[in-house]
């Protein structure tokens, strides 16, 4: 019993870290770009990712009709206006933040953009009757709908890019870095530059370390505080600091190059919540934590709990089994108990003594067979008296002789 369990564990635990060592995964609607555009309409609304920009900058969506006529949508984390046969706005915008959100465009009888709360960024007495071909997007960054909230960037060549960052005093932002060849990260922060290397098995900050290994999912957390009026900056890795610097504000951006420009993708990882707005909320702060992990441990648990269920059933069945058993088998020894169960004399019932039946009475003989019987009787007796004399006579004899021959053995 004891190794079966044992056994049991084993292939539970093997389970875990199989899943849990799940290869990397990018989902094509996460990959960042600088436009989207769809030409194929079928919808009447578009769902994706932008990232707000501050001002002077702005997101700009381009919706063209099939009678050529072409009508605009712009915005920045100020303000947003629109553009058709007439111009309507500027519009305060519900929310001031640069940062990722999450909208849902619609153009069906009105003009429509919500966020991920649901909230609405234009009123809604904007008509839109026009049929419409194509959407583009432009001016900022920006990913389709993305279920899983995590920006997939790809650096390639030695152009690199600008991340934008969501850290700050109370929140980490969380990065992972992949590549299918080795690769060497650079890391711009403000007016400072960092190189990332491995050091064994261990990532670590600076020029003579090794690149990093392709095939393995590298991961990085960026954190600040506050430290005699500054701003520090740290990098962790398997949470122990291999970076940390003093900067003047908590940074905005980071820009993120290949040092010897072969290609890596690096994800950012963030709850959007219900308005795709990462970390901020007026409520209640919410850890980030890696999708892939998360669904393999989701898996691994599911896995777990299902054997448990399955183990806990057959557990339940034998001892039912048994129950049964044992019960019928106390049945039987307690029946064959009672039966041999010696009876106490202090329980005896009582006797019910019955009187005596009468004998029947003997029948008397006829006369004639009276007679008969007498004469038998008599014959019988007179015998017996001739035998019984017999034997008398022959035992004297027999006696006489004996003690003849004792005497003729005392005289000699």
């Amino acid at each position: 019993m004891a190794s079966a369990k044992a056994k049991r564990t084993s292939f539970l635990l093997l389970l875990l870290h199989i899943f849990t060592a799940n290869p990397f995964e990018i989902q094509k609607d996460c990959i960042v770009s600088s436009q989207i555009a769809e030409s194929d309409v079928l919808f009447d609304t578009l769902e994706f990712l932008a990232l707000i920009p501050d001002e002077p900058t702005q997101i700009r969506v381009r919706i063209s009709c099939t009678d050529d006529k072409y009508h605009y949508i712009e915005w920045n984390s100020k303000r947003i206006n629109v553009t058709t046969t007439s111009t309507y706005g500027p519009y305060a915008v519900p929310d001031s933040s640069s940062t990722w959100m999450r909208f849902t465009l619609g153009y069906v009888g009105n003009l429509t953009l919500l966020d991920g709360r649901r909230r609405p960024w234009l009123p809604g007495n904007i008509p839109f009757e026009c049929p419409v071909s194509k959407v583009e997007l432009s001016g900022s960054s920006f990913a389709r709908m993305c279920p899983t909230s995590t920006p997939v960037w790809k650096i390639e060549g030695k152009g690199g890019v600008d991340i934008p960052l969501q850290v700050d005093d109370e929140t980490p932002e969380n990065l992972t870095l992949f590549s299918t060849t080795i690769f060497r990260p650079v890391f711009s922060v403000d007016d400072s530059e960092f190189h990332l290397g491995m050091s064994g098995e261990s990532l670590m900050a600076g020029r003579h370390h090794g690149p990093l290994s392709g095939g393995i999912n590298h991961r990085l957390v960026l954190k600040t505080y506050k430290e005699n009026g500054s701003t520090m900056f740290q990098v962790f890795s398997a949470g122990l600091p291999i970076h940390t610097e003093s900067l003047k504000e908590v940074p905005k951006r980071m820009r993120v190059q290949s040092q010897n420009g072969r290609r890596f993708v690096l994800v950012q990882s963030w709850p959007t919540g219900k308005a795709g707005k990462p970390h901020h909320d007026n409520n209640k702060q919410c850890s980030t934590v890696d999708p892939s992990v998360l669904w393999s441990v989701i898996a691994g648990l599911l896995l777990l709990v299902l054997a448990l269920t399955a183990a806990l059933l057959r557990q339940a069945r034998n001892s039912c089994c048994c129950s049964k058993d044992a019960r019928e088998a106390q049945r039987q020894a307690s029946s064959t108990k009672q039966e041999a169960r010696p009876i106490n004399p202090q329980y005896l019932e009582p006797v019910v003594l019955r009187p005596s039946q009468p004998l029947p009475p003997v029948p008397l003989l006829p006369p004639r067979a009276s007679r008969i019987h007498a004469n038998l009787t008599d014959h019988l007796y007179e015998e017996l008296g001739e035998t019984s004399t017999q034997n008398a006579r022959r035992s004297e004899s027999e006696l006489g002789s004996s003690l003849s021959g004792m005497s003729f053995s005392l005289g000699d």
